[in-house]
């Protein structure tokens, strides 16, 4: 992924969250201001309906006191003439002044006249608002001036009332009767009404004039506030009111419908906002990717290109030519400081050349005279080792004896250093390589065993070889270099050990058919490592301590090689120990298996039940245990950990 998309990447992942960040803002922090206007446009939506019908109410209340303070009424009602009637109260009269019914009381509050007018046939009925034909306390009228106007619940249907009292036209009294006025509350009322007030509502009435459930349901939103919102869906907002009648109960419900245009036009205009944000930063990030792309990517690609080409020896005049070194901007700036760095780089890389050739130059002559000091040494050394030999086996006094025994101890000793200089000398040249022949494996331990018995036997440690049944004894390897590793694995382990046993252990740990992958581990009962110590092991001239040399001798290479033999053979080595207790030396090798015919020698099930002597020098404090069960020597104990069973003579 190249900074072009990189930078693109991080431009979209910051518009997008921008963006959704502006969506949350516009619906969290917008849409409920949207809402709430939306909502209070509901509330004056109910309430105007309210007041309509309340200023209808109101416009029916100066007819009623104008027909209540006419003299000719008040007359009427002490002499009832019926050419009063005829002229003034027919049906010309319920039209004109739109009432649906009149009603007249005497004094006494009894019904004198009253008539409802039938709109379909247009003609005048008897009727009575009350069934008994007496006026209810409420349009008992306390003084000649009061007026009482409301809704009654009919069985026709709800009514707009209004009642005064009758008195004299200059409204002296005293009040000879009563005036009711009364008007429908029909369709046609409220389809004016919602013309008038541009509010789309309908009435809710109980039961039998309406639906009961809605009405009740309508009666249980108002429980707690006179105007009660109600969202309905997505589209329409329900609104709620309630008006009492002159009775104090409730006779009508309102019910509006509000359609949601604001908050739909909240929507609206949020997804046209967000459509024209997201619009807007891609347009901005299209432009922001070429600018980055001309200004920085193409400059930093040639930069790129010429650190890629540093390999060619570039010269650093032409360098800073041809990577913009003359903007005067950032980028120029890094063009030449990036000429003047080459230009040092390409000094300091010439310098280390220089010094890489001289270091390999003296690394090969330091090989080469390792290699011919080496052999220069060994072949008079061993014209030394062999004249020695000799002289020893000529008659000798005792002194010249001890002289020349340690002519020949000193001797191969030097032969051992001289060997592991010249090894060591091969593997820096890179020279040392491992051979493959057949071998069998119990043949080199023996001779490893031979080597070293002698000397452990010096210092009374017992040496014991482990190997496991499934290890094969017919090998193809390097049997030269095995040995290499072995013997210096245990004169290791006997130069370090004082006293106890060296252990000599060889396992199986993979392979295959063709291979095989042996295991070789030497545990002794030395002195023991540190964790510095070991971390200092198998390297160039390195002992785990520095007194090392000057108490046990020995050049810091063994260790060395054997890894390097190690890892020829296709393994590795390592060390495990614990200070004071002991350490054990391991190492693995690939060999490949020998197809040899059955071995003619004896296996285990041949060997078992057949008695064996084994001789060791016990003194009499240790002598060789007669059961597994009782301690003894190391070797008493390994013959029963072998299911051998171990007696005296």
């Amino acid at each position: 992924m190249n900074l072009t998309v990189k930078i693109a990447l991080a431009v979209l992942v910051a518009v997008l969250l921008y963006a959704v960040v502006g969506a949350w803002v516009h619906f969290k922090v917008l849409m409920p201001n949207f809402i709430a206007i939306e909502q209070d446009t509901a509330r004056r939506d109910v309430r105007r309906v309210v007041e309509s019908f309340k200023r209808e109410l109101r416009q029916q209340e100066p007819t009623t006191l104008d027909w209540a303070h006419w003299d000719p009424m008040y007359t009427f009602v002490a002499g009832q003439n019926d050419t009063f009637l005829a002229e003034n109260l027919n049906v010309n009269t319920f039209q004109a002044t739109h009432l649906d019914a009149i009603q007249i009381y005497d004094k006494n509050q009894r019904l004198i006249w009253g008539k409802l007018l039938n709109r379909d046939t247009t003609t005048l009925t008897d009727w009575s608002i009350f069934p008994d034909g007496a006026l209810p306390p409420p349009f008992h009228h306390a003084h000649s001036e009061n007026l009482v106007a409301g809704i009654i619940l009919d069985p026709i249907g709800p009514l707009f009332v209004s009642s005064a009292p009758i008195i004299r036209t200059d409204k002296s009294g005293p009040a000879n009767g009563t005036l009711v006025m009364v008007r429908r509350i029909d369709r046609d009322m409220i389809e004016s009404l919602n013309k008038q007030t541009e509010v789309q509502f309908d009435i809710l009435l109980p039961a039998p004039h309406g639906d009961e459930a809605q009405f009740q349901a309508g009666l249980e939103r108002l429980r707690q506030r006179s105007v009660v919102l109600d969202v309905i869906t997505d589209d329409t907002i329900h609104g709620y009111a309630q008006l009492l009648d002159l009775f104090d109960q409730t006779s009508v419900v309102f019910r509006t419908t509000t359609t949601r245009q604001i908050s739909q036009q909240g929507v609206r205009t949020i997804e046209t906002s967000a459509t024209l944000l997201v619009a807007a930063s891609i347009a901005a990030l299209l432009i922001l990717v070429i600018v980055v792309q001309r200004a920085v990517i193409l400059p930093l690609k040639r930069l790129t290109d010429h650190v890629g080409r540093l390999v060619d020896h570039i010269d650093p005049d032409s360098l800073a030519t041809s990577i913009d070194a003359q903007r005067r901007d950032e980028i120029g700036l890094l063009a030449r400081q990036f000429a003047d760095t080459v230009g040092q780089l390409a000094l300091s890389r010439q310098q280390l050349e220089q010094a890489r050739d001289d270091a390999l130059n003296a690394s090969r002559a330091k090989s080469d005279f390792l290699a011919n000091m080496s052999h220069e040494i060994r072949t008079p050394m061993n014209a030394i080792l062999g004249l020695s030999h000799l002289v020893l086996k000529t008659e000798l006094t005792q002194r010249q004896r001890d002289h020349i025994d340690k002519i020949q101890g000193s001797g191969q000793h030097l032969l051992g250093i001289i060997n592991d200089i010249l090894d060591f000398s091969k593997i820096e040249a890179g020279q040392l390589a491992v051979e493959t022949t057949e071998f069998t494996l119990s043949q080199v331990l023996d001779t490893v065993a031979n080597l070293l018995i002698t000397k452990s036997s010096a210092k009374g440690i017992t040496l014991i070889f482990d190997v496991d049944p499934n290890v094969p004894n017919h090998l193809i390897g390097d049997p030269l270099r095995l040995k290499q590793i072995l013997i210096n694995y245990l004169n290791n382990a006997i130069k370090f050990t004082e006293q106890g046993e060296i252990q000599l252990r060889v396992q199986v740990k993979g392979g295959n058919e063709q291979q095989i992958v042996l295991y070789f581990a030497v545990t002794d009962t030395g002195i023991g490592l540190t964790e510095e110590q070991i971390e200092r092991l198998f390297q160039s001239f390195s002992q785990a301590d520095t007194s090392t040399t000057r108490r046990f001798g020995g050049t810091g290479l063994g260790l060395a090689i054997s890894k390097r033999l190690a890892e020829l053979m296709g393994g590795g080595v390592g060390v495990d120990s614990r200070y004071g207790v002991g350490s054990t030396f391991w190492f693995t090798a690939c060999l490949r298996r020998h197809r040899l015919e059955p071995s003619t020698e004896p296996t285990e099930r041949e060997w078992r039940g057949r008695r064996i002597v084994v001789v060791e020098d016990f003194s009499e404090k240790d002598p060789l245990p007669m059961a597994t069960d009782k301690p003894g020597t190391a070797t008493g104990e390994w013959l029963s950990l072998q299911g051998i069973r171990a007696t005296t003579p």
